[in-house]
């Protein structure tokens, strides 16, 4: 497998879904709203999301 097609897979199905998550998540008028939004979570779709991008850079080079 390619690194194109490891990137594609990563991205496509993991990365862009976890990115939207986080966005919904600290962004969304429901749950600012409700007050539903937790830091330690917040910080976990980041966390979650930069060692995405990492692996998404081992497979660019």
């Amino acid at each position: 497998m390619t690194n194109k097609e490891k990137f594609n897979i990563i991205y496509k199905h993991f990365a862009r879904p976890i990115a939207d998550m986080k966005i919904t998540y600290n962004n969304s008028a429901l749950t600012i709203e409700a007050g539903v939004v937790n830091s330690k979570v917040s910080k976990c779709f980041e966390n979650l999301y930069k060692a995405l991008e990492e692996q998404l850079n081992n497979y660019r080079q």
